[in-house]
């Protein structure tokens, strides 16, 4: 979780399907407000089995992980640099939805995506109370369901299995435009280099642009620039 401070949210928020709580996350240029899931386990606990049998899907959207503070905070002092007036961002299993809040509030156009659509709901709050907008899509990303590409795709912690590496590559590969990229933030979880491998292997090119250590030095978060060749 992003440390922060945590209260229980008022009644504006009876219209999300969980008990939640409150964040406020400082970063260098902006404060988010972050409603989220108080307790991971009642979101856990929801998932039927039937649901879980489906495709082994856990809600790992419901709390925020390591590799997304250090992305943030490149992207709100890096986006100027990053990122055109007329950018359009896809934001890759959005989870809680509080990059593509970030990058509202700059005033470029994201679009958050997850497969969980209890993630999109909360997503759409937090980029709403925010940025005052929101532009969310519940969808799998082993799926392209985007006529338009992108100028540039984010995500953040979404490595957790073997098995989604290549549909994550492959959708980074057909969703940006020639010469669009992504940047792909992780905490060297097991899958990590295997990822980086199949990434050139697609014809991605490759630059690290920050490491970072988060969880009291004990967790080495890198991220990754893919572009897209021209």
């Amino acid at each position: 979780m992003i440390p922060g401070q945590s209260k229980i949210c008022g009644n504006h928020c009876n219209d999300l399907p969980f008990s939640h709580a409150h964040d406020s996350l400082n970063l260098r240029s902006v404060s988010l407000s972050i409603i989220r899931p108080k307790d991971p386990e009642e979101v856990l606990d929801a998932l039927s089995n039937e649901q879980y049998e489906k495709d082994k899907f856990l809600p790992y959207w419901a709390q925020q992980w390591p590799a997304c503070l250090p992305l943030l905070e490149f992207l709100d002092t890096q986006h100027q640099m990053i990122f055109a007036n007329d950018s359009l961002v896809c934001e890759l299993g959005c989870g809680l939805g509080i990059m593509t809040a970030l990058l509202s509030l700059k005033g470029i156009t994201t679009i958050a995506t997850d497969i969980s659509l209890d993630s999109c709901k909360y997503a759409a709050a937090n980029i709403k109370q925010n940025a005052e907008r929101k532009k969310v899509v519940c969808f799998d990303w082993r799926t392209m369901p985007f006529s338009i590409r992108f100028d540039a795709i984010i995500a953040s912690d979404i490595l957790y299995e073997q098995r989604w590496i290549d549909p994550i590559i492959n959708f980074i590969n057909g969703g940006l435009k020639p010469g669009g990229f992504a940047l792909i933030a992780d905490p060297c979880r097991n899958w990590w280099s295997g990822f980086k491998k199949a990434a050139v292997s697609s014809g991605l090119n490759m630059t690290t642009v920050k490491t970072a250590h988060v969880n009291h030095g004990k967790t080495c978060v890198e991220i990754l620039r893919l572009n897209k060749v021209p």
